[in-house]
């Protein structure tokens, strides 16, 4: 079951368009929220988007 309010790394790119280079330097930076299933990267899209509007 998918559920629309996480989006994967190829998702936030399309809709915030940033790279994937960029993804992990803010991930390891502390500046996107996000969580892993496994090896994959999942970001919950309400979290991130509250984060880039707080900057």
């Amino acid at each position: 079951m998918k559920h629309p309010d996480y989006a994967t790394i190829a998702k936030l790119k399309d809709i915030l368009g940033l790279s994937e280079s960029t993804q992990w330097r803010m991930r390891k930076d502390g500046r996107l929220a996000f969580f892993k299933i496994g090896r994959s990267v999942r970001y919950k899209l309400s979290e991130i988007l509250e984060q880039l509007e707080a900057r």
